[in-house]
């Protein structure tokens, strides 16, 4: 599978910039904010791992979902939250906790499993390498 290019990674990652703590986006705000990034197309070359190693590069976009999350935003019903010491990507409905003591590694799981469930709210493959805690 092909990887993507930097500037796809830092469009992805930047996505919860958009946000600045005034309200959650809305379902129609993310499209708005997801499209132009062509995350859609962008998907299936999309590895975690490639992402991770990029967020571990520039930890500000960490920080943006981290704070977007944290004010109430939940993409599709995920949240990213730091507790006890490890980060926890979680889904409200059905109930789901997955911790991680890698920060970049549970920030990309958030990106992706938020816009996944925003791009498509019936993805939710339990064998995908997305879902998996």
């Amino acid at each position: 599978m092909p990887s993507l290019s930097v500037y796809d990674l830092e469009n992805i990652s930047a996505i919860a910039a958009g946000y600045h703590g005034y309200r959650p986006l809305s379902y129609d705000t993310w499209l708005e904010i997801r499209d132009p990034v062509r995350y859609a197309e962008l998907r299936p070359c999309l590895e975690l791992q490639e992402l991770a190693n990029f967020l571990a590069a520039r930890p500000e976009f960490i920080d943006y979902w981290l704070r977007y999350s944290t004010d109430g935003g939940n993409a599709g019903g995920w949240y990213f939250t730091e507790k006890d010491g490890l980060f926890v990507v979680g889904r409200i409905n059905p109930p789901r906790e997955d911790a991680f003591s890698d920060r970049p590694l549970a920030a990309a799981h958030y990106i992706v499993r938020a816009l996944d469930a925003v791009n498509s709210p019936q993805v939710d493959d339990p064998h995908s390498e997305f879902n998996s805690g």
